[in-house]
């Protein structure tokens, strides 16, 4: 579930453990160095649950700050993928959000063609973080 725009690094997603830096080279040192050594903020992937359950945010739907006045500072990332969860029997999505990891817990807006609705950001495991299933 999900994609992205190329920019993503592992760090962004949550996979800077598979990275091994202590190697002498790799397909990608080099683009990873000059991320690291650039600075700023980072789109990082993040769940999304909306309080709506039964809505399923479109694919590219802007996220939107709901406290930012300035219309071009109100963007602050976009969905990558949302669904339908069975196990959940609710809406999910996964998405790019500036400084993701730091905004857990808080409300973003999804913006699209005549509807805003409110998410709360999460971690992108809905299902089993904790690999209870997978262990038994």
């Amino acid at each position: 579930m999900g994609r992205s725009d190329g920019y993503v690094t592992p760090s962004d997603a949550g996979l800077d453990w598979n990275v091994d830096d202590t190697k002498e080279d790799f397909i990608g040192k080099r683009s990873l160095a000059r991320d690291r050594n650039v600075g700023g903020p980072r789109p990082h992937i993040v769940g999304l649950l909306p309080i709506d359950g039964d809505f399923v945010p479109p694919d590219g739907a802007a996220l939107v700050d709901p406290a930012a006045r300035d219309e071009f500072a109100r963007m602050i990332g976009h969905v990558t993928a949302g669904g339908y969860s069975p196990n959940l029997k609710r809406s999910i999505a996964l998405a790019q959000l500036d400084e993701g990891r730091s905004r857990m817990g808080e409300r973003v807006t999804i913006s699209t063609v005549g509807r805003k609705e409110p998410a709360v950001v999460t971690r992108p495991v809905f299902i089993d973080p904790e690999n209870q299933r997978m262990r038994s």
